[in-house]
């Protein structure tokens, strides 16, 4: 069982709430299930970062004879997934030491977790080893560029990162093209969600675990009253002609074919 780290407190916190706030997060799964080909013939598909097992109805009915596995690190995520999903196995596993034997997989799906590793290249490391040859990887994951309104905000205030790097599409090429793989799809879109008030936008990102990918968001240590105003009225600037503000996310959607 891995060991909780900040980020699998977050989410596992927010794991009776997720299924509500995660709106963008539910639109980007349902995009990458969608570029997938239905298939009768798959024993055993997988979801890694699978949260709530929201996609784990989908991924039964496009793989009708397979059994689904899903995987999070979040104990929390885990345990709601479990009542959610009581026709599948959920594992609580790091998605880079998973207790999956090599090549049993048909298809391994995974949406909007990649941008958490620490190592993109042993990531894919592991999800082509529990791969069958011919299995297909099926990912999206948000990129640099993700979160521009929170991020330009804050540069008006100060000079600290209140945004966590994330990866850019280059990178994530790179990372996989090492291994023995055929590029199916690739495609990068933005995805925006709409919030009436700052309060708001906040108060969804905690719902959905995500907070932390802003890491100053939280009144701590320097992050004044005065500090906080400054950034909601720079925020303000983006709200668009019908009052509401927008929170921008740029996913990359990637189908890649482990070569036989």
């Amino acid at each position: 069982m891995p060991r909780e780290s900040l980020i699998d407190r977050s989410f596992s916190k927010s794991a009776s709430s997720y299924a509500k706030h995660a709106v963008v997060q539910q639109r980007v799964a349902d995009h990458l299930l969608n570029l997938l080909t239905p298939n009768s013939s798959a024993q055993c598909v997988l979801d890694v970062g699978c949260g709530v097992g929201l996609q784990a109805e989908s991924l039964q009915r496009i793989f009708p004879e397979a059994a689904v596995l899903l995987v999070d690190r979040s104990k929390g995520m885990c345990d709601q997934a479990r009542r959610l999903c009581p026709d599948c196995e959920v594992i609580q596993a790091d998605a880079l030491r998973m207790p999956i034997p090599d090549a049993s997989i048909d298809c391994l799906f995974s949406s909007s977790m990649l941008q958490w590793s620490s190592s993109l290249k042993a990531m894919f490391e592991q999800w082509y080893r529990v791969l069958k040859p011919g299995g297909v990887l099926a990912f999206s994951c948000f990129l640099d560029g993700s979160l521009r309104e929170i991020k330009v905000s804050w540069e008006q205030v100060d000079a600290v990162p209140h945004v966590n790097a994330l990866p850019t599409l280059p990178a994530l090429t790179e990372a996989y093209a090492s291994l023995s793989w055929d590029c199916v799809f690739e495609s990068t879109v933005t995805e925006t969600d709409y919030f009436s008030s700052v309060k708001d936008m906040i108060l969804a990102m905690r719902g959905a675990g995500s907070q932390t990918v802003v890491a100053d968001i939280r009144p701590k240590g320097l992050l004044t009253p005065a500090r906080w105003q400054a950034f909601c009225r720079h925020y303000d600037s983006f709200q668009q002609t019908d009052g509401l503000l927008p929170v921008s996310y740029e996913v990359a959607y990637v189908l890649i074919q482990k070569r036989s």
